[in-house]
């Protein structure tokens, strides 16, 4: 690729000229646009086609994975992708202790399950669980079902969560 300004040879994938420190802007291709553009209305568009999942209490039929989680943890640590594939559409119980418990920028619980000494697995409870989170002690041993599981860097992320048990 030549420099618009400089007229040097660079790197392709260059943002910068290493030469004379222009930033390079690059023409956006027919197709690059438009396949933007399918995306962002793919996007906004097939939410109102697909019908949604509800939550994991409210459906009886989703089949029920269940999972201590320091288990979780390793296997979302030793291969995300295979466990995501293996978690989706079922209804995921995690057991485990709880270290901690907060709220999250919605206002909804985020309890905290132990699973590696310095590694927390994230749960975020729905919105109809404050009450019960707040009762919650650090400590307790909780069993919770997730409609949702992902990792963020190999943690295990619940989402949509309800309590299906709790003892100390």
């Amino acid at each position: 690729m030549i420099c618009r300004h400089c007229k040097q040879t660079i790197n392709y994938r260059t943002l910068q000229c290493p030469h004379c420190a222009e930033i390079q802007w690059r023409i956006l291709t027919a197709a690059t646009v438009v396949a933007f553009f399918g995306l962002v209305i793919a996007d906004v568009a097939l939410p109102l086609f697909v019908p949604h999942r509800t939550g994991a209490s409210t459906s009886p039929h989703l089949p029920v994975v269940t999972i201590s989680a320091r288990k979780l943890y390793t296997a979302y640590h030793t291969d995300p992708g295979a466990m995501n594939r293996r978690l989706a559409g079922h209804t995921v119980r995690i057991s485990g202790v709880v270290t901690s418990i907060a709220l999250d920028f919605a206002n909804r619980p985020v309890v905290s399950l132990q699973s590696r000494r310095h590694v927390n697995d994230q749960m975020t409870m729905k919105g109809s669980e404050k009450a019960a989170a707040a009762k919650l002690h650090t400590g307790e041993r909780v069993v919770i079902d997730c409609a949702h599981m992902s990792s963020i860097m190999g943690i295990p992320e619940g989402s949509d969560c309800t309590f299906e048990s709790r003892s100390r």
